[in-house]
C-alpha cells in the first residue's frame, strides 16, 4: 500500500499538483509515528531511491502546494525556462524571500543545481 501512495509521482508531468512529495505526506499520516522511518526506508528501497530523496520530495511538496506548483510550472513553461525537480527541492530549502529570488533567477538564466545553491547563498555568478 505504501508504494502505491508514492507512485503518484508518475503523473507529475501531466498534473504538477500531485507528486511523490504529496505521497510522502500521505504515507506519514497513514502509518503513524511509530512506523514512519521503517515505512519510509522500505518505500525508498522499492523505488530505488535513498530515503533522504523522499524526505526532500516531501519538503518540496510542503513548500510548494498543489496550486502553487501548477502556477510555477506554467510560469516556467510560458518563459521557456527549465525547472527540474532538483531545482524545486533546492528552492524549498531556503526561506520564501530567497526562494522568490531563485525563481526569478531561474526564469532569466539556466542554472545547475550547484550554481542555484551558490546563487541562493549569496555568491555572485
Amino acid at each position: 500500500m505504501s508504494i502505491a501512495m508514492l507512485r503518484t509521482g508518475s503523473v507529475a508531468q501531466k498534473k504538477p499538483e500531485r507528486n511523490v512529495g504529496d505521497g510522502v505526506h500521505r504515507l506519514k499520516r497513514t502509518v503513524g509515528r511509530g512506523n514512519w522511518s521503517r515505512s519510509l526506508v522500505a518505500c525508498a528501497r522499492r523505488l530505488g531511491l535513498h530515503p533522504s530523496s523522499l524526505i526532500d520530495a516531501g519538503r518540496a511538496a510542503k513548500a510548494f502546494g498543489g496550486a502553487q506548483r501548477r502556477e510555477l510550472c506554467e510560469r516556467f513553461e510560458r518563459a521557456g525556462a527549465e525547472l527540474a525537480p532538483s531545482h524545486v527541492i533546492e528552492l524549498a530549502r531556503v526561506p520564501v524571500r530567497q526562494r522568490s529570488r531563485g525563481i526569478e533567477a531561474l526564469l532569466q538564466k539556466s542554472y545547475s543545481v550547484r550554481d542555484l545553491r551558490s546563487y541562493l547563498r549569496g555568491a555572485i555568478l
